[in-house]
């Protein structure tokens, strides 16, 4: 019996309540009712969201990856990760952790630009750990925003922009872009993000227009784009030294470093830097600091840094007695995304009346 009853009973309540709702926005029954705009969605597609700790597989066991792969490797003192880019460009931004220790892995395919930092700050109480998103485009590439407090982080400086952590600064670590084959010959030991290759098959990210330093840049770059600077082409990769040390931003041609493999010394306002080409797409680049500028080598078999009986790790952690080595603050990414930033930005080995190169 309840059970017939109820039924009538739901929906005789249905029916006052519509009734109730008419008479309060005064229509009348035989009346259409009001037109609802409702904001349309945009942007929703998957690759706008960040990954969160990803899965990982030791080298050894890593089937679904393919020599010719390239990865954003990460390298810390107690081991490396590597990213596929083909993962990265699905979501540009990766929210991770190495036991404790919180990450932020950032790249653009379109700007070949990648980062990585310590996802914490030490203003903010008990280290609260950030995490990101990718929020909207700035500065010639897409623009990062901590879900913590909101604020807008250039995703490549680690340098917070605008909101309640402006100026603040994350520690960045160690990066190179490299092939799978290189990587996984170098870092046998280390680990790789694990994920299907039906990525591939997404219609964002899949071309050739994704390789680095590939000759394009989509139209919604371009309001935020300083495309006008022609002393290189717009899409050479650089190493972009953000202001430190004593001296203003520089930017050094990749192509320059890639002239040999061996390691190169650079004389800029703040001093002396030792630079060692890694793979044609990377570098390590360390402040002297007064250390003798002959006899520098790196080691391929050891991965080690080494001036005579000398040797230090790739992060400039000291593999005998002495001191270790400073890291310069860098990142690699498009002359155009560079000058976004840093328009006016001297480039090393360029006079300031030359347009192009």
């Amino acid at each position: 019996m309840l059970g017939q009853i109820m039924p009538k009973f739901l929906a005789g309540l249905i029916i006052v309540a519509v009734s109730i709702a008419l008479l309060r926005t005064g229509l009348k029954r035989d009346q259409d009712p009001p037109e609802i705009h409702l904001p349309v969605p945009v942007n929703t597609r998957p690759f706008s969201l960040p990954l969160n700790n990803p899965s990982t597989t030791k080298v050894a066991a890593a089937t679904h990856m393919e020599d010719e792969d390239i990865v954003v490797g990460v390298i810390t003192p107690h081991g490396g990760r590597a990213y596929p880019w083909w993962v990265l460009v699905s979501y540009h931004v990766v929210n991770d952790s190495y036991g404790r220790l919180p990450v932020l892995v950032t790249l653009c395919e379109v700007c070949s630009g990648a980062s990585a930092f310590i996802a914490t700050v030490e203003e903010l109480e008990d280290d609260t750990t950030l995490t990101f998103k990718v929020c909207g485009f700035a500065k010639g590439t897409y623009e990062i925003c901590d879900h913590q407090t909101l604020s807008t982080w250039h995703p490549f400086r680690g340098v917070a922009g605008g909101g309640r952590l402006s100026g603040l600064k994350l520690e960045r670590l160690s990066t190179q872009v490299a092939t799978w084959k290189d990587w996984k010959s170098n870092f046998p030991d280390s680990e790789v993000v694990v994920a299907s290759r039906e990525l591939l098959l997404r219609e964002h990210g899949t071309d050739e227009r994704t390789a680095f330093g590939h000759p394009y840049i989509p139209e919604y770059f371009f309001p935020t784009s300083n495309t006008n600077d022609l002393r290189l082409p717009l899409n050479a990769p650089v190493v972009g030294m953000p202001p430190q040390h004593g001296q203003g931003e520089i930017a050094i041609p990749l192509r320059d470093i890639n002239l040999s493999p061996e390691p190169k010394i650079f004389e800029l306002d703040g001093g002396q830097i030792l630079v060692i080409p890694r793979q044609l797409r990377s570098a390590l680049v360390f402040w002297l600091n007064g250390l003798t500028i002959e006899g520098w080598s790196f080691d391929e078999s050891s991965q080690h840094i080494r001036n005579g009986e000398l040797r230090w790790s790739l992060v400039g952690e000291p593999l005998s007695k002495q001191e270790p080595l400073e890291r310069a603050d860098f990142y690699i990414a498009e002359w155009y995304e560079w000058v976004s930033s840093y328009p006016e930005s001297p480039l090393f080995g360029h006079k300031p009346d030359e347009t192009n190169p």
